[in-house]
């Protein structure tokens, strides 16, 4: 994101955290801390699609020799990929857990807050729909058609950032913030 204007040290000073910890890989910052970064970067004029963006180089990171990406894609399953994923983010986040719903032959992918600090805002939506759609594909090997994709936001003017992205029918305005695939056998399997 810095590419697009943001001014990661002063980011980093303004929301009170040392400019060392992107060095360190096990540090962590605090949801409030998380929070004043994303608000400044989002009043970033540069950054009309900052959530996308931000999805998509999270996504990149984790094919860069990620250990969890790693578990990921050599899981036998869809299922036991995001199973993976699930256990994953149990373990090291304290604000947001992804959450796997199954109804008859749908799997409904979604995020769960767990923290009275942190709130999805339309560019965090985005980044995680992205980065969760980014990984799935690569893992099936670009063999997952996403159905829908839906988003709590209205739409903005501009979608073709989302139909670039998510390739699927896009709602905006919905309940949740979710994506839509079919749970299938074997490949897209769902063992939960």
């Amino acid at each position: 994101m810095t590419k697009n204007g943001l001014d990661l040290l002063n980011t980093f000073e303004d929301a009170n955290i040392d400019s060392l910890i992107l060095k360190d890989a096990e540090a962590r910052i605090s949801t409030h801390q998380f929070n004043l970064i994303w608000k400044k970067a989002n009043h970033t004029k540069n950054l009309p699609n900052m959530g996308l963006d931000f999805g998509r180089e999270i996504a990149n990171a984790y094919f860069k020799g990620n250990i969890l990406f790693g578990m990921m894609a050599n899981a036998p399953t869809l299922g036991k990929a995001l199973e993976i994923f699930c256990r994953y983010h149990i373990l090291s986040e304290d604000a947001i857990l992804p959450k796997i719903k199954i109804k008859e032959d749908l799997a409904f992918l979604s995020w769960q807050i767990v923290s009275d600090h942190f709130y999805i805002t339309r560019q965090i939506s985005e980044a995680l729909l992205c980065t969760l759609s980014q990984i799935l594909k690569s893992i099936a090997d670009n063999n997952l058609k996403l159905l829908e994709v839906r988003f709590q936001h209205g739409s903005p003017i501009d979608i073709q950032g989302y139909e670039d992205i998510f390739q699927a029918p896009l709602s905006f305005n919905q309940q949740k913030n979710e994506i839509v695939i079919r749970k299938r056998r074997p490949l897209f399997f769902f063992g939960f």
